[in-house]
């Protein structure tokens, strides 16, 4: 967090603006922005895609399926359901 002021101030931003600018991000935001860009947020690692299907019964006789998506840490193995 300081790296990050540092660079606002480097910036010229005041500190009141610093304020706000940091007051304005949520943590759902920033769950989002490293989803986006595939980022773990417990270790910063990569995220990698995992697909498969799941059997929903039948629908007029025929084997129905859902594709199921999610998001999986390659480092420490985290999940994070695909929206």
């Amino acid at each position: 967090m300081i790296d990050l002021i540092e660079i606002l101030e480097t910036n010229n931003f005041s500190p009141v603006e610093i304020i706000e600018l940091l007051d304005d991000v949520t943590p759902n935001e920033i769950e989002e922005y490293a989803l986006k860009h595939m980022v773990c947020r417990r270790c910063y690692s990569e995220l990698v895609l995992h697909n498969w299907k799941e059997a929903r019964g039948e629908c007029r006789g025929i084997p129905a399926f859902e594709e199921v998506t999610e998001c999986i840490c390659s480092c420490c193995g985290a999940i994070y359901p695909e929206d």
